[in-house]
């Protein structure tokens, strides 16, 4: 090459000066294909070329360099077989070498695709060890991502490093691609959390992994628990990992939970007995460790009678008790004693007339729980109200996402309906019509309080897309507009700012125009809990009315003070209409997005394409007939206009995405569960799903080549292979931990095993193939779920087989 490098010196010289004049231009393009037509080794006098560029070095996006390499890429294309010869192993390793010792990615992946690099990945995993012994890990991660050589390394090679580097951004491209990886990660990092002392197992880590180059700031992100903890969360958020496979963050986090739910019921008073039971069964879990420090921590409080009713709760072993519960345990102590625990505690904590009470009577509260009922309320209009005082509730979790919306309390003058958000979930055509027969609804004043929160849920959980509408015309904020009163108009409340309120909080703004604040206490309760009971249902339904109250008070002091309170309201709806205006321009590619689509499209005319962290909502999108592919951040734009894809993206890459891409080809998913992603996709590209379309597309590879086989067919194969029994049956489109009880019925996988086409020939046990010869895989299926299957899909590309359970 040394004679190649000599010979070539002269042209790029010329090559040089030519650029400088006309940059890419007919005379520049001329040139080089002459010298590529002239050379009997043109893959070496290529390297040549971009090695002697003068802005090789510098890595310049469409320099001279790049332009070469295009250039030659077009040029080899048609010539590939006349030139294979040339492509020796020695310029294999020296095309390596050129690539990495320049920093721009495009170019590096033009030579890796021009010199089939790929093909011959292994030549080149000793210069990257070599790199990682000189401390190069962004380097070394991101050409094992580009070779494909990502099973080569481990966790402890470069992400660890990367970490203490606080390279976050670079571990998480390579965790979205190698699953295997972001486990051992998750692992390693949890394992750090059951460490007796972390500092020191930090420090020893740093000497044995031998890392350079450490952020301080990064240190207490490994070193400290909180953060430790924190960061954790984010990968397992960010990559979906279940919790199963964090025990010790699990375990910390249930007995956090824990005492917080103490600090709430025993200190801050603002918990009752009943939602703390409610929280404590689920923060506890399975977990025994929770269960015992549960049992401590109330004995500990002076409650040693709740804490034996938990311990029983839980199966606690006397064993395990602290002494004054076991004694009670093993005095007989009952439940039926429990009337006195009670009131032991219950003195304590309830101060019911020091609160504001539900005005009206019990039956003035209406659940709407079925679609009858809800179709009702829609078409009487919210029973003609004109002003409605409007909340919600959903259950808290204290370190898990937040949950599903529970319930949407409406409250008029003389009446409060409970929406059960859970029951009318999937009632999809009567939220759109709620939607337009009341949120966008401008005659009707929906009255609020600190609506963000609100307004966020709604966006999250809805069938539709409420999140603009929880502001502006139509809606008033009480807790913006009491601001406004104290600042401009120095408004005076007709009683004194209650102490154990929050200064700015809706109880105390009760306080203030009523003369008593709300009592909280059931605030934090679980709201999925079915039938609610009655002290959540009036607390929901005062949290609403309180509202109507509230404005009224409000409304009656500003007309005897002369307040123009009409005037004020509008102003502030004007100017958050104002708001959203500007704001929405700077989404604008999203939303304009949504605007196009206008008309509906059929599943199976849809084609997306998902980078790697919406790998979930890809599989769903498959289940129910949607073209959808997933590809390398890097790779998508170009996909998305080659193969005329919509590509969808979740938030940190958007940004990067939606610039290389016309407005009306990218769109930013905000929701977290892959469950509320799939409707949110649905929604906002107008895509319609027919029944023909649900597992008609491979879930596992895409492919549209299905057949749809009867139930007795698979009933054979088991009767030939032998009965196998499950290991993971996992809903298609699902992860473990996104499963509620009714989805974990209606859906099944088949999983893949390890079968081959001679299993026959080598004396194992039967596996049919599919019409392309390809094994179907069985083994980790168990045959009583076949049976309860409505439709069945084979792929018979790669030999998946999905189905869906039949609806009782």
């Amino acid at each position: 090459m040394d004679g190649i490098a000599g010979c070539s010196a002269d042209f790029s010289s010329t090559l040089a000066k030519v650029w400088n004049q006309c940059k890419r231009c007919d005379a520049l393009d001329r040139m080089l294909q002459h010298h590529f037509d002239s050379n009997k080794n043109p893959y070496e006098s290529v390297l040549v070329l971009i090695r002697q560029s003068p802005d090789y070095s510098l890595s310049r996006p469409n320099g001279l360099s790049f332009t070469i390499i295009k250039q030659f890429a077009s040029w080899i294309s048609y010539r590939r077989a006349n030139y294979k010869h040339c492509l020796t192993e020695e310029v294999k390793r020296e095309a390596f070498q050129v690539a990495s010792r320049q920093r721009n990615k495009t170019i590096s992946k033009n030579i890796i695709d021009v010199y089939l690099l790929k093909d011959y990945k292994q030549l080149f995993v000793k210069s990257l060890n070599d790199n990682l012994q000189l401390h190069m890990y962004k380097e070394v991660c991101e050409w094992s991502m580009m070779l494909d050589l990502e099973s080569e390394f481990g966790i402890s090679d470069f992400i660890v490093p990367l970490i203490f580097q606080d390279k976050l951004t670079v571990v998480d491209e390579f965790l979205k691609k190698n699953r295997t990886h972001h486990l051992e990660l998750i692992k390693f990092l949890d394992n750090i959390l059951s460490q007796r002392s972390i500092s020191n197992f930090i420090d020893h880590l740093i000497i044995d992994l031998k890392i350079e180059n450490i952020k301080h700031a990064s240190l207490p992100k490994l070193s400290q628990t909180k953060p430790l903890c924190k960061l954790l969360k984010r990968f397992a958020s960010i990559h979906n990992i279940p919790p199963d496979s964090m025990p010790n963050l699990t375990l910390r986090n249930g007995i956090g939970t824990v005492n917080f739910l103490i600090r709430k019921r025993y200190y801050d008073r603002s918990l009752s007995k009943e939602a703390f039971r409610e929280l404590v069964k689920d923060a506890c879990g399975s977990r025994r460790e929770v269960m015992i420090h549960l049992v401590n921590r109330l004995d500990e409080e002076g409650d040693p009678t709740e804490a034996l009713i938990c311990a029983r709760l839980f199966s606690v072993p006397s064993s395990d008790m602290p002494p004054s519960v076991r004694a009670l345990d093993e005095n007989g102590w009952r439940e039926d004693n429990l009337a006195i625990s009670d009131e032991l505690v219950e003195e304590r904590l309830d101060h019911s007339d020091e609160y504001h009470k539900f005005p009206l009577q019990l039956s003035s509260i209406f659940i709407i729980d079925t679609e009858a009922a809800f179709s009702s309320l829609i078409d009487s209009s919210i029973d003609g109200a004109t002003t409605i005082g409007i909340d919600l509730e959903w259950k808290p979790t204290m370190v898990a996402p937040t949950g599903e919306l529970a319930l949407l309390q409406l409250a008029k003058e003389d009446k409060v309906f409970l929406i059960d958000v859970l029951s009318l979930a999937n009632s999809h055509h009567l939220w759109g019509q709620f939607a337009n027969a009341f949120l966008n609804n401008h005659d009707i004043l929906k009255i609020g309080f600190a609506m963000g929160a609100d307004s966020t849920m709604l966006a999250q959980c809805f069938p539709i897309d409420f999140a603009f509408r929880m502001s502006g015309l139509g809606f008033l904020d009480l807790s913006s507009l009491w601001n406004k009163l104290v600042k401009d108009y120095n408004f005076e409340f007709p009683y004194e700012a209650n102490e154990t309120c929050s200064s700015c909080s809706l109880s105390q703004l009760v306080a203030l125009c009523i003369g008593k604040p709300l009592n909280k206490r059931e605030q934090f309760s679980n709201w999925e809990t079915r039938p609610l009971r009655l002290t959540q249902r009036v607390y929901a339904a005062l949290d609403a009315y309180c509202l109507i109250e509230v404005y009224q008070v409000i409304k009656r002091l500003c007309a005897e003070r002369n307040i123009p309170l009409d005037d004020i309201i509008q102003d502030m709806m004007t100017r958050t209409e104002q708001g959203k205006a500007k704001k929405s321009k700077k989404d604008k590619k999203s939303k304009e997005a949504m605007k196009h689509r206008s008309v509906p499209t059929e599943a199976k005319k849809m084609k997306l394409v998902c980078e790697p962290s919406l790998a979930m909502l890809a599989t769903i999108l498959r289940r129910h007939g949607v073209d959808t592919i997933l590809a390398e951040l890097h790779d998508i734009a170009d996909i998305a206009v080659s193969e005329n894809r919509i590509a969808l993206s979740s938030s940190w890459p958007f940004k990067t995405i939606s610039e290389q891409l016309p407005k009306d080809k990218c769109y930013l998913v905000r929701s977290c569960a892959s469950s509320d992603q799939y409707r949110e996709v649905l929604r906002q590209l107008y895509i319609i799903v027919k029944p023909e379309d649900i597992l008609s597309r491979c879930q596992d590879c895409n492919s549209d080549h299905v057949t749809m086989i009867n139930k007795k067919t698979v009933e054979d194969w088991f009767l030939q292979k032998g009965k196998s029994k499950a290991e993971n049956c996992v809903p298609a489109g699902f992860s473990d931990n996104e499963l509620t009880d009714s989805e974990e019925d209606d859906y099944f996988t088949l999983v893949t095993s390890d079968c081959t086409p001679n299993a026959i020939e080598n004396g194992t046990k039967f596996y049919p193939t599919t019409m392309t010869g390809v094994p179907i895989r069985l083994d980790l299926v168990a045959e009583e779920q076949i049976k309860l299957a409505s439709l069945i899909s084979l792929c018979e590309k790669c030999g998946r087989v999905f189905w869906q359970a039949e609806t009782k």
